[in-house]
């Protein structure tokens, strides 16, 4: 990216300083007020706990992709955590028990899919 480019060292080292320090701080704390807001949006809305895996697993691969292909490597490992953090470990626990719409009435349900869908949400978090 242009930053990490400016940023260049002596050498042509990369140094990704001005990158780190001057947009990816910036970008990390506004993709968390982003999906904070957006998780509690679709969790909100009639039928959102039940929507909220699938809409979970393609946000998340969406920003993956999204990192891949706009932003300098080092900003994938961070994204990933905030990511987790915001929109997996803030509400999984309670999706995980929730009668209505959790592990069990999923299993009752025989929906597969999302039964599939909250195992790997749930391995990318500890």
């Amino acid at each position: 990216t242009m930053l990490v480019e400016l940023g260049l060292g002596e050498k042509g080292k990369e140094e990704t300083t001005l990158y780190r320090e001057d947009f990816q701080k910036a970008f990390l704390e506004a993709t968390r007020v982003y999906y904070r807001r957006a998780c509690a949006e679709i969790l909100h809305q009639e039928g959102g706990r039940w929507r909220f895996l699938e809409w979970a697993e393609e946000r998340l691969a969406e920003e993956t992709r999204r990192a891949a292909q706009c932003m300098h490597s080092c900003t994938a490992e961070p994204l990933q955590r905030v990511l987790d953090e915001v929109i997996l470990k803030a509400h999984l626990l309670d999706l995980l028990v929730d009668v209505d719409c959790g592990f069990e009435a999923l299993l009752v349900a025989s929906k597969t899919e999302d039964q599939r869908r909250m195992f790997v949400l749930c391995k990318r978090v500890d």
